[in-house]
């Protein structure tokens, strides 16, 4: 018979020999393993063996719990999915002031006009996320160029970089943490 050596880990033998002694047919049964080994000879000993039956009458109990689960994580993989599909620099304040000082970069800001309005960038375009499409021949001539995308906290930002990469531009950069960023930075605004 294994036995277990310390709290909690056993060997690898003893480990398959306790699931072995496991009296129901594995096709009925999940063995589910959590956690780390510390080395390749020791398995840690968390095993828990659920009927697949327990986990439908589960989620036939729990139906809006199961739900929110999976919207959650619905929402979690689009919010990851459309980061990294619209992957492009996120500049700090202080590199996307530097790239203002070069004068060769476009800062497009796609928040509200009357936000605009309430205080901006230094020569940003305004060009809210919701007109975008319509309006890309605006800054046609920029295509080249860089463009630097903000909004007050980043999250308009990443549907506007979306539209701009369909319409064509390629060197696009966002303001990490937008205008919030830059004036909790103390970096000047301006109003209109």
């Amino acid at each position: 018979m294994a036995r277990c050596r310390g709290i909690g880990k056993c060997s690898a033998t003893a480990s398959m020999s306790i699931i072995n002694r496991i009296p129901f047919s594995f096709a009925a049964r999940r063995v589910i393993l959590v956690g780390l080994a510390d080395s390749a000879t020791e398995l840690p000993l968390f095993f828990y063996v659920t009927d697949m039956s327990q986990i439908i009458e589960f989620i036939g109990n729990h139906t809006l719990l199961f739900i929110a689960f999976f919207v959650t994580l619905g929402m979690l993989v689009y919010t990851e999915y459309m980061r990294l599909s619209t992957a492009n620099t996120a500049l700090s304040p202080y590199d996307a002031t530097q790239k203002m000082n070069q004068g060769n970069s476009l800062f497009l800001d796609v928040r509200d006009e009357s936000e605009f309005k309430s205080g901006h960038l230094l020569n940003a375009r305004s060009m809210p996320v919701n007109k975008l499409a319509e309006r890309l021949h605006e800054i046609e001539k920029f295509k080249e160029k860089d463009i630097v995308v903000y909004c007050d906290n980043g999250m308009r930002t990443s549907r506007a970089v979306a539209k701009l990469k369909k319409g064509g531009f390629s060197n696009l950069n966002t303001l990490a943490g937008g205008l919030v960023a830059w004036e909790k930075a103390n970096l000047p605004t301006v109003t209109k």
